[in-house]
């Protein structure tokens, strides 16, 4: 699993399939199976929730995108409606959870504002990790006391 995750309770959710932690699609971990949530009535402040709910700011905008098969197993969440105040998206107007009839193999890829990612070019794994958060862009410093658990 990459990305950033928001939990309450027994519910998770992060961004899957995209360039950082803070870009791609919905997926929500909700009574022990991941699915991903449907982009049927989608709107921005949808997007909002996600990215605030998982510390990456706010939304720079969607784009539909294909599922992969894998993906395509289980719609957790669908036709949502978000005032853009709540806290998780489960807590946005929705029929309920499982509830849907969605049968596109489409979802909304989402953009966050901010974002974390590894920078060494030739590498995908490795690198120097890199910020953009509030107009801000850097690197994180040996100096930051960053070390592997022991």
């Amino acid at each position: 699993m990459n990305g950033r995750t928001a939990s309450a309770q027994d519910n998770r959710l992060f961004l899957k399939g995209g360039d950082n932690p803070c870009q791609g699609y919905v997926q929500v971990y909700h009574e022990k199976k991941w699915g991903v949530v449907g982009s049927d009535g989608w709107r921005k402040e949808n997007e909002d929730v996600v990215c605030r709910s998982i510390g990456c700011g706010s939304s720079l905008g969607s784009t539909n995108q294909p599922l992969d098969t894998e993906a395509m197993a289980l719609v957790w969440l669908n036709d949502l409606h978000c005032s853009g105040s709540e806290e998780q998206l489960w807590e946005c107007k929705t029929p309920g959870w499982g509830i849907s009839i969605y049968t596109k193999d489409i979802v909304k890829k989402i953009k966050c504002s901010e974002e974390v990612k590894l920078h060494l070019d030739g590498y995908d794994c490795a690198g120097a990790v890199y910020y953009s958060v509030n107009n801000s862009t850097g690197y994180f410093c040996e100096d930051s006391k960053w070390s592997k658990p022991t």
